[in-house]
């Protein structure tokens, strides 16, 4: 069900954001089943995500919508009038997701996702002065799951529990240990 949820999303998309190669879409969610979806859909569809922070400051939020040059941002409703002048296509996954669903099961696209392509951006805490992105390959990501792998068998685990924001390296940790190992995903 989850893949068919983010076919369909990764199908939309593409078709509605016009993506290319290494194009980013911001994801300004608490974590949540939605964040999740929100993540795999936009990895399946070959761009990358910028995760933004709530609790950051307005002017930061914004800072980093345009400097990654979003091609959309996904939020929950209850953030809409949060990002009304962000001057970006919002896309409100917990009421949009209903048109989504009534597209056909079998949606074919090609996905634009390489080795080489980024998978996230991840910003910089900005305390000496404005944050900087820092791009994360889909080649980086499985790179530091294998260290983890030889390090820690992390695919020991059979259970994770994600705390942390996705904003930070060791929500990626948490997430990704439980995705590439088959583990099981709690949402906290």
């Amino acid at each position: 069900e989850l893949d068919e949820a983010a076919t369909k999303l990764a199908y939309y998309y593409q078709q509605t954001y016009d993506l290319k190669e290494n194009d980013l879409m911001g994801i300004m969610m608490d974590t949540s089943n939605w964040s999740l979806l929100g993540i795999l859909s936009i990895l399946k569809s070959g761009a990358g995500y910028v995760p933004i922070d709530l609790s950051l400051p307005k002017e930061r939020q914004l800072y980093m919508v345009q400097e990654a040059n979003v091609k959309c941002l996904l939020i929950e409703s209850s953030s809409l009038f949060d990002v009304i002048d962000f001057s970006v296509p919002v896309f409100s996954i917990d009421i949009q997701y209903a048109d989504i669903q009534a597209l056909p099961q079998d949606v074919t696209f090609t996905s634009l996702a390489t080795e080489e392509t980024t998978a996230y951006v991840v910003y910089t805490s900005g305390t000496t002065g404005q944050p900087k992105g820092v791009q994360v390959s889909h080649k980086n990501l499985v790179d530091y799951y294998e260290g983890l792998e030889a390090k820690i068998s992390i695919s020991a685990n059979k259970s994770f529990g994600l705390m942390s924001s996705l904003s930070a390296d060791l929500g990626n940790t948490v997430l990704y240990g439980s995705l590439l190992s088959g583990g099981c995903l709690h949402l906290f």
